[in-house]
């Protein structure tokens, strides 16, 4: 099929009710010389309180670009009432981002057989401003970071994956993880370690982060992969467990140079 380029974002706005995009699996690329400056995302649906509809199109990006979807809603939750925006997505696969694969903010997304992969910051957030919801249904995420939100309470209704392979953690570190929750096929692909308590469990870029975490008596840090150690490591706090799993391993990081 052939391919739409484009060089700046399409914004799909104040649609009326029913309004659907279908792209009869054709693919929309950002264009290599896309204008990064100014800073927008491939396609933008904003306030669309009718729901909008997105389907059958593939959506490629580059590292000049932004979000692949961003559906943003302006809140109005001074008045006292807050009106989120609807988009549904059937069949969208979004790939090579610079940024997110979507972004929703204030806005209630129901996707069904969304694809990704490729995206730098990660599949699918959910940003904390207004009432978002996402509703996942045989999504097919590729990136180590699928889901997270910014969002200091996640209620059940707030996220819904059918695929009982996605949990729920935590994630805490310097770069990728910055504390916020995430939804997970597989803790190791966010990061080299775990605890898990009453609370929960989270996940930590690198066994240092978890050692140096605020972490209570007789905790078990879990390691979730192979690591290699830039310098040693000190259990010192009461009770703790180092569970290194039968198939995981601790190298010291290897310093080579040619004389």
């Amino acid at each position: 099929h052939p391919r739409v380029r484009r060089q700046r974002q399409m914004c799909i706005r104040d649609r009326p009710s029913g309004w659907t995009l279908d792209g009869k699996n054709y693919t929309i690329t950002a264009a290599n010389d896309w204008v990064k400056d100014s800073k927008n995302s491939i396609l933008g649906v904003r306030e669309a309180t009718e729901q909008v509809t997105i389907k059958n199109v593939k959506i490629v990006g580059n590292q000049n670009t932004r979000h692949g979807i961003n559906a943003w809603t302006a809140t109005t939750e001074a008045s006292g009432q807050n009106t989120p925006g609807k988009l549904k997505l059937e069949d969208v696969t979004i790939r090579n981002c610079g940024t997110a694969g979507m972004v929703i903010q204030n806005t209630e997304v129901t996707a069904n057989g969304l694809t990704t992969s490729g995206n730098a910051w990660g599949a699918v957030n959910v940003d904390s401003k207004g009432a978002p919801k996402l509703s996942l249904t045989g999504a097919n995420l590729g990136e180590d970071v699928q889901v997270w939100t910014e969002l200091e309470t996640v209620s059940a209704e707030t996220i819904t994956i059918d695929n009982k392979a996605f949990q729920q953690v935590k994630g805490v570190g310097k770069d990728t993880l910055k504390g916020f929750t995430y939804y997970t096929t597989d803790p190791a692909k966010l990061g080299e370690a775990s605890v898990t308590t009453d609370d929960g469990t989270t996940v930590y870029d690198t066994l240092e982060t978890a050692l140096a975490a605020e972490l209570a008596e007789n905790t078990t840090i879990t390691l979730l992969k192979d690591v290699t150690l830039e310098s040693p490591i000190t259990l010192d706090k009461k009770g703790l467990t180092l569970d290194a799993v039968s198939y995981t391993h601790l190298r010291a990081h290897e310093t080579r140079s040619n004389l």
